[in-house]
């Protein structure tokens, strides 16, 4: 352990307390560095992985920073899963450019399996955590995660736990065999979830716990098991502009909650539902309300089902169209109006433009979405483009 992380390390500043190597000094990492036990950097240094720097964690080895991490285009990978900890734990700041991350896995650890953790400052950014478990932001205030790629990740791709005003902002998901949950807010309060890719097996994006005022848009997901599942106790947030295209089992699984509000959205060949209300397994809501509204659902199993008379709210302004049925189940507590079935006429559903057609652009006709939602001379559906590629 000391011959390798000495001839990687520049002005040795660190000494040895029995197998645990402690950084108390700035410190530079370059080469390669295998970590077999224990690396603890202390609250005042910095330690910084230089470019083309490959750190490879083996046996138990572990790296806890109470002080300032910085890496940009390194390579992090484990030869082996670590069992009940995580590799990485950052408690000061974290800051990680251009980086890749592979086959980073943690087993049989409390709540997400994360193989890296951060409770302090965290900017990630244009990363890539290939077949590794979660990346764990742990009540954090405005975290950044954007532009990064999520390769299969291993049960949850990121998770952010009792943190606010977080942006997570133009990353890629894809779900694999192993993906339970690409995205999971657990317990998140006014965080900004904008132009992310959900692709493949998993939930793209789970709200949990007490998750609330977070506003989730211009957010696709692709061929998901469930595109997003919103739990009881996850009230008053905003899904805005999302497209849900080819889901398994439905678009949006809502389990509860008060005040959400769907508005804008389209919801796109989901096999089962576009929209299922229903409760979780056999546990009690007293109530749950949702506004659905200026949503386009079409060629789905159902397009709104309602399994709870828990459940009011409004199905209004909104486009039904080659669903099974429309809407079913227990709505008598919904105000159900403004709604048209008619062909929305997007541009290409085939090539995920969804956007509605316009003879401005030289269509023969314009499609029945436009100035059809609220408030007056709003459209229904969305006006961006949200390919698949």
């Amino acid at each position: 352990m000391w011959k390798i992380l000495s001839a990687a390390l520049f002005s040795v500043p660190f000494f040895i307390s029995g197998a645990e190597i402690i950084i108390d000094k700035n410190t530079v990492w370059k080469g390669t560095v295998e970590i077999k036990d224990k690396v603890s950097v202390r609250q005042r240094a910095l330690l910084k992985v230089l470019p083309g720097a490959e750190i490879i964690f083996s046996a138990k080895g572990q790296l806890l920073c109470e002080g300032k991490f910085s890496a940009e285009k390194a390579l992090f990978k484990a030869d082996v899963p670590a069992s009940g900890f995580s590799r990485m734990e950052f408690s000061g700041s974290l800051t990680v450019k251009n980086c890749t991350f592979k086959g980073m896995i943690t087993e049989k650890k409390r709540y997400h399996n994360a193989f890296l953790t951060a409770d302090g400052d965290v900017d990630i950014a244009s990363c890539t955590f290939e077949n590794s478990s979660a990346v764990e932001c742990v009540r954090t205030k405005e975290a950044v995660i954007k532009n990064s790629f999520f390769i299969e990740p291993v049960d949850i791709g990121l998770a952010l736990f009792h943190s606010n005003l977080a942006e997570v902002a133009g990353n890629s998901f894809r779900g694999g065999e192993r993906t339970s949950n690409m995205l999971k807010l657990n317990s998140v309060e006014k965080c900004r979830i904008k132009q992310n890719r959900f692709f493949g097996k998993g939930v793209g994006t789970e709200l949990y716990g007490k998750s609330v005022k977070n506003i989730i848009c211009m957010n696709s997901y692709f061929d998901n098991t469930n595109g997003m599942t919103i739990h009881n106790g996850s009230s008053e947030n905003l899904i805005f502009s999302c497209l849900f295209d080819g889901s398994s089992y439905c678009g949006m699984r809502v389990l509860g909650g008060e005040k959400n509000l769907v508005r804008n959205c389209v919801f796109w060949n989901c096999a089962k539902y576009g929209i299922l209300l229903s409760k979780f397994k056999e546990s009690k809501i007293p109530s749950a309300s949702i506004k659905i509204t200026n949503t386009a659902i079409s060629s789905c199993g159902t397009g709104i089902l309602c399994g709870d008379d828990c459940y009011s709210g409004e199905i209004t302004y909104g486009a039904f169209w080659k669903n099974a049925k429309d809407t079913d189940g227990k709505t008598a507590k919904f105000k159900i109006e403004k709604n048209i079935q008619s062909d929305p006429l997007f541009v290409a559903p085939q090539e995920s433009n969804f956007r509605p057609r316009m003879k401005n652009f030289g269509y023969e006709a314009d499609s029945p979405l436009l100035n059809a939602g609220y408030p007056e001379g709003s459209s229904i559906g969305l006006f961006i483009s949200l390919k698949a590629k």
